[in-house]
Formats: structure tokens, C-alpha cells, sequence
């Protein structure tokens, strides 16, 4: 960072054992304007709006001084001070972002800067940065530790959260850095009209109905990449996945209930427990359905229901009602007159979590699963893995004939089903 108002971050990383492979991301500041380029090799990329807030936080979460200094310029945007802790809002042109700073009231010195919202999955969360152990370097007062925490990023229900520790080994002052905060002049120019990201989830896309065979219908967001499959029964549906947030669960419920007006969704069930299949749970909860889980994830669906939604309550949180989870261990079967659907839980054998269900349609010789089964590329060509013989070896053990194979995701698969004697074929010859 200089005087000018300009800084520069940059993140090098590398996989353990792996450390001659580094890869390095990028943000610069320059007043107002914010670039980022993902890689060392790839051209920056100029931000705006809350994108651009969330990366220029970043850079004043590792230079404290830098948005301590912005709060002291314009002390009009400071609310609801204590002896401790102020609010503090950004500018309409950064969004407007309130951010609260905690210090020691003792030492005076930072304790966090934490901002809250609304997230549409995980519901009333922060992004914060903690700082400890203040000591002088060089002449300046610094922390020694940082701890970043991070729920917010470029697709808000895409960004895993992040925790990072950082532990200050050196300080160099005064150093001439040359041209390296100057402001790229091949940076590729913002998105103009619209902002990358929104506390809210994006708009949603249409969803796409698709009649897998007779009685299961797929409710798929290619905008989104995530699907829901509902299989029909006399009287009621049983839908397989509730993925990513509340938001879309709502939008995927509304095309299903268009498609099946007279039954309701009675039971929810997900393949494992990773966002794209669970994390649009609480919508199906506040629609009336009881989820139906191994032990571990019916704990996790538990979890989902008691997450507070209070900053923007979804349908499940204004419905204030209690969970209806039931638990089963190994095998579940569904079964009338029309319809019969076997649920396995194959765990370990996925390679992937600890549980994972597999469904089985008897009567058309149908396995439906999650995303272990093959890869594909862009000319559908097929891969297995280690995923792949877990699953074929499960199907052996549990002596089920299977004719054909889908996989929900990734949803613009070139490939998303294929036949059994295909997939076996593709499993023995990756060994």
C-alpha cells in the first residue's frame, strides 16, 4: 500500500507437498476503483458494485489502518456507538454496507470488524476479521495474528465458507514498489447495468420439466445447475434433492405443484449432504414435507430447520413450525399401488460422505443418484473413478438389476443417464 490511496493484495497458495506449484490471486485499489485477476497469468478484471465492496474489504481486512482511516474521514456514516463498538456504513456507490468495529475499550486497540446479512442458504451469518496481539514493528502498531472469516464471495451460494489465519512474520517500510499499484491498463472493463452479487439470491432462471420415464419428473434450474427429481405415487409425490437455497426451493416447489396441482410433496429425501442437494431443505419443510434421512443427515436437516432466518425470514422461518424428520438406517422403501422406490444408503462405498443415498425403481430397473456415477465431457465422452467402482460395487452387493443409470447433476450433463452395461463396462476398464 502507498500514501495515494492505492493497495494491493496478493494471496499465493499452494497444495501441501506441492509447494513449487503456486498460484497467486490478485486484487488492486486504486481510490474508488477495484481490479482482480484470478490467477497470475490471466488479465484483471475491473469490479463493481458489492463485488467490488466484498474485495476491497478483503485488502483493508489485512490493512486495518486503511479502514480505520475511512471511518475517522467521514464520521457522519457512524451509528449506534458504545464504549466499545461503532456501526459504520459505506457509501451508496459501495453499496452501502454497514460494518461494526469492536476494540479493546483498555487498549484501544481493534478487536474485529464484522459485517452481518442475510445469506439465502445458511440464513443470519457474518463475514469477520479478528485481530490479537498488537505489537510495534518498525515504528507502527500491528497485529501479529488475523483471523478471516468468510460466508460471502463472487456467487454467494458457490462460495464455500472460508476461514484463514494469518500470522504476521515481517514488515518492510518504505519500500519503492515500482509500477506495481499502478491501475492495469489491459484490465477487462465491468459489467455494466448490473452487480455481480447481492445479499439476495440472484434472479431465478425458469425451471425446465423433463419426464424422465412415467411417474418421475425432473425440475431442473440450468441457470442455477441444480435439480430436484419427484417421483409420483397415488396420492402424494416423494421428492428426491432440495438444492441451494430457500429462494429456489420455493421456485422449483411452484413448478411442481403447477405439474401435480392435486398431491402434495409428503416426503423430502436428498442423496447427501453437500449444498446442491440440501440446500433448499427448508422450503420443502414449510411446504409440509417430512424429511427422510440416515441418522448423521437427519442431525444435519435438524441444523437446516434451526438456522435463523431473522434478517430476511424465508417461508420456513415465518411458519415457525417444528421439523418433521424421520430417521431409517441402511434401507427405506416406498410403496403403493402405482409406484415402488427402494433408498439405499451406501456410504463409505461412495467415496464421497460418510452417507449417500442411491434410488432404486424396481419395476423399470432404475437407479437415480446424486453425481458418483461417471463424468462427461463436452463430446460426452465418459470417466470413471473411484466414485464409479464404489457405486457398481454397491449395486453387486445389494443384488439390484439395473437397465439405466441417471445422475442429477451436474444438470447440462452430455450425459446424464446411461445404461447399466454401459457404466459397468466404463468402471472395469478405468481399473
Amino acid at each position: 500500500a502507498d500514501d495515494k490511496d492505492r493497495a494491493r493484495l496478493d494471496w499465493a497458495t499452494w497444495r501441501p507437498g506441492h509447494e513449487d506449484d503456486v498460484d497467486t490471486e490478485s486484487t488492486l485499489i486504486e481510490g474508488a476503483r477495484v481490479w482482480r485477476r484470478e490467477h497470475a497469468s490471466s488479465p484483471y478484471v475491473e469490479a463493481k458494485g458489492k463485488y467490488a465492496m466484498l474485495l476491497r474489504a478483503r485488502v483493508e481486512a489485512i490493512t486495518p489502518w486503511r479502514t480505520l482511516a475511512r471511518t475517522r474521514a467521514a464520521p457522519e456514516r457512524v451509528s449506534k456507538r458504545t464504549d466499545d463498538a461503532l456501526t459504520w456504513s459505506d457509501t451508496p456507490a459501495d453499496v452501502g454496507c454497514a460494518r461494526r468495529f469492536a476494540w479493546n475499550p483498555t487498549t484501544h486497540r481493534l478487536v474485529n470488524v464484522s459485517r452481518e446479512f442475510a445469506h439465502p442458504r445458511l440464513g443470519d451469518v457474518r463475514d469477520e476479521i479478528a485481530y490479537a496481539s498488537w505489537t510495534e514493528r518498525d515504528g507502527i502498531t500491528l497485529p501479529d495474528v488475523l483471523s478471516l472469516r468468510e460466508l460471502d464471495g463472487e456467487n454467494v451460494l458457490r462460495s464455500s465458507p472460508t476461514q484463514i489465519d494469518l500470522h504476521l512474520t515481517k514488515v518492510d517500510l518504505g519500500v519503492d514498489v515500482g509500477h506495481e499499484l499502478d491501475a492495469p491498463t489491459d484490465a477487462v472493463p465491468a459489467t455494466t447495468g448490473t452487480d455481480k452479487v447481492t445479499d439476495k439470491q440472484t434472479t431465478l432462471g425458469p425451471i425446465d420439466v423433463e419426464v424422465l420415464e412415467p411417474g418421475v419428473v425432473s425440475f431442473a434450474s440450468k441457470s442455477d445447475d441444480a435439480r430436484t427429481i419427484v417421483v409420483e405415487f397415488s396420492d402424494h409425490l416423494v421428492a428426491i434433492d432440495a438444492p441451494l437455497s430457500s429462494a429456489l426451493g420455493d421456485h422449483i416447489l411452484e413448478a411442481i405443484h403447477a405439474r401435480f396441482p392435486s398431491k402434495p410433496v409428503r416426503y423430502v429425501l436428498f442423496g447427501h449432504y453437500h449444498p446442491h442437494y440440501t440446500g433448499g431443505l427448508r422450503a420443502f419443510m414449510a411446504d409440509g414435507a417430512k424429511v427422510v434421512a440416515p441418522e448423521g443427515c437427519a442431525k444435519f436437516a435438524a441444523e437446516i430447520a434451526a438456522r435463523p432466518f431473522t434478517l430476511e425470514p424465508d417461508a420456513w422461518a415465518r411458519k415457525a413450525d417444528k421439523p418433521r424428520i424421520e430417521t431409517f438406517h441402511d434401507v427405506r422403501v416406498f410403496e403403493d399401488a402405482s409406484r415402488r422406490l427402494d433408498v439405499f444408503d451406501i456410504g463409505a462405498k461412495s467415496h464421497h460422505t460418510d452417507e449417500y443415498l442411491v434410488f432404486y425403481l424396481p419395476r423399470s430397473r432404475t437407479l437415480i443418484q446424486d453425481d458418483i456415477g461417471w463424468s462427461a465431457g463436452k463430446e460426452g465422452k465418459l470417466s470413471f473413478g473411484a466414485r464409479s467402482r464404489g457405486l457398481a460395487e454397491a449395486l453387486v452387493e445389494r443384488k439390484l438389476d439395473v437397465a439405466t443409470l441417471w445422475q442429477s447433476w451436474p444438470v447440462q450433463s452430455t450425459r446424464p443417464s446411461i445404461s447399466y452395461d454401459e457404466f459397468k463396462k466404463g468402471v472395469q476398464s478405468a481399473r
